[in-house]
């Protein structure tokens, strides 16, 4: 909950600040203040301990610290801040930029001040995207146990205490209460949200309305606006850096000798890498095909259910991953479905989770496609079928395209639910790269971490091309 209401705010602020004021090197903070996404959020508490750990480059070495440590609930507040920070800002970035101006300008010559207008205007218009990301925070909070595990310190988490009961002590029964535990208040945030949210309107973008208006600030509130995001960018680059610098050391902390030992560690993981770049891609196709069908069926028939349908597939999101590894196992670890440890489960698992992106993006792609073009093809005599194949599915192919390997990332990435579905044979790499952080040298960990970031970056270059969109709109979808 603590984390939750932190990087909310402070993501609140941030992209504030990125979209409406007249801060400078703007691009490149956008940027870099969202870099944590493209990497699975225990890489950057393994960042963290490097630097701020009980040998930690900066603590240790630097300011000769030897009492305080990183270890604990400080340090997974910590952690799970600067993880959840960027997904606040891309969230609020988009809805800023769309706030009428003409509403503020109406408050100001009132006599409002710039505060006054904040606290009355601007806020409380943004307050859906708000509660949005504080709901997909609390739910990433609640559901991490790669952060716990390796930076906890003995704090003990209800998704830690699941993985421990399940993987290490084979408790099914008492794994799958602790997960039950982690639904509760995940799917009351949710509940919250939608219904907070259900009983204002929000709407200030109409024809006339003059949006993305940059704000002229005094310096006193642009100087600390300012400071505040170029440090949240300048300790990304901080922990990235530390990351690459460490897998090409002898040894973090130790010895500083260049070397390429550690990447060629990384070489014995390529069958890992090899069953993560199948699944990632499986699941992107499998996720981003039903979710482009179900986006079709929401936005253009009218069928009983039809809103039932839409928040079901919606709903998956409020779905920690933990609870989804747990429930996939209860489910398919018995006669007549033997599935646990195969890639099949792992690929379903991967993309009913990840649905909602493809559900969301396919309804927002549908919303702009004109039905006269399918209404023609119909009244030509072509079945429904027919019609979304030869003109509809054409029309989304980009959408299509772009759910699928948004899809893929987040799937690289992902640690909760394949830790408890994969097996020694299906091993993904994310798994592996846990496993190396936890048990490894620092160095090698570095590698393992540095690897898939590199993959990961490539992958949005693909995505980039293909849609046409920057670097910080690609998370947007």
């Amino acid at each position: 909950m603590l984390s939750a209401f932190l990087s909310t705010s402070i993501g609140t602020v941030v992209a504030y600040t990125l979209t409406l004021t007249d801060i400078p090197f703007k691009r490149w903070l956008r940027i870099l203040v969202i870099l944590p996404l493209v990497s699975p959020p225990f890489a950057v508490s393994f960042a963290f301990i490097m630097l701020f750990g009980r040998r930690g480059l900066i603590t240790y070495d630097l300011l000769h610290i030897t009492k305080w440590t990183v270890y604990g609930p400080d340090g997974i507040v910590l952690v799970q801040l600067i993880s959840d920070i960027p997904l606040a800002v891309l969230i609020l970035m988009a809805v800023f930029a769309s706030i009428n101006r003409d509403l503020e300008d109406s408050a100001e010559d009132l006599g409002a001040g710039p505060f006054r207008v904040l606290r009355t205007i601007t806020f409380p218009l943004v307050m859906p995207a708000i509660l949005t990301a504080a709901l997909l925070n609390f739910i990433s909070s609640i559901s991490d146990f790669g952060n716990p595990m390796l930076i906890g310190g003995g704090y003990q988490m209800l998704a830690t205490q699941a993985f421990i009961q399940l993987v290490e002590l084979f408790d099914l029964q008492l794994g799958a209460a602790l997960a039950m535990l982690l639904v509760i208040p995940a799917l009351a945030a949710f509940i919250l949200q939608h219904w907070i949210t259900s009983k204002k309107s929000y709407v200030t973008v109409t024809g006339s309305a003059r949006t993305g208006f940059i704000r002229k600030l005094p310096t006193w509130i642009k100087t600390p606006l300012f400071g505040l995001t170029f440090f949240l960018a300048g300790f990304t680059v901080l922990l990235y850096g530390s990351i690459f610098v460490a897998s090409v050391v002898n040894a973090w902390g130790f010895d500083w000798t260049f070397t390429m030992r550690n990447i060629n560690g990384v070489l014995t993981a390529i069958p890992q890498l090899r069953n993560s770049l199948i699944v990632s891609a499986g699941a992107g196709i499998v996720g981003g095909t039903i979710g482009i069908i179900l986006a079709w069926l929401v936005a253009r028939q009218k069928f009983p259910g039809r809103g039932t349908l839409d928040f079901s597939g919606t709903l998956m999101y409020a779905i920690p991953g933990t609870v989804i590894g747990i429930g996939y196992i209860i489910a398919f670890n018995a006669a007549p479905y033997f599935w646990t440890g195969t890639f099949f489960i792992v690929i379903i698992a991967y993309a009913y989770r990840r649905l909602p992106v493809g559900l969301r993006t396919g309804v927002a792609a549908q919303k702009q496609i004109d039905p006269a073009l399918e209404e023609a093809s119909l009244d030509l005599g072509a079945s429904r079928i027919r019609t979304f194949s030869k003109i509809t599915f054409p029309l989304l192919s980009k959408a299509f395209i772009a759910g699928v390997i948004y899809i893929f990332i987040r799937s690289m990435t992902d640690l909760s639910a394949a830790v408890f579905l994969n097996s020694a044979r299906t091993q993904l790499y994310t798994v592996r790269m846990f496993s190396v952080m936890v048990r490894g040298t620092p160095s090698e960990g570095a590698a393992f971490a540095g690897l898939l970031i590199l993959i990961i970056l490539l992958a949005l270059g693909i995505l980039s091309k293909l849609t046409g969109k920057s670097f910080v709109d690609l998370f947007r979808i």
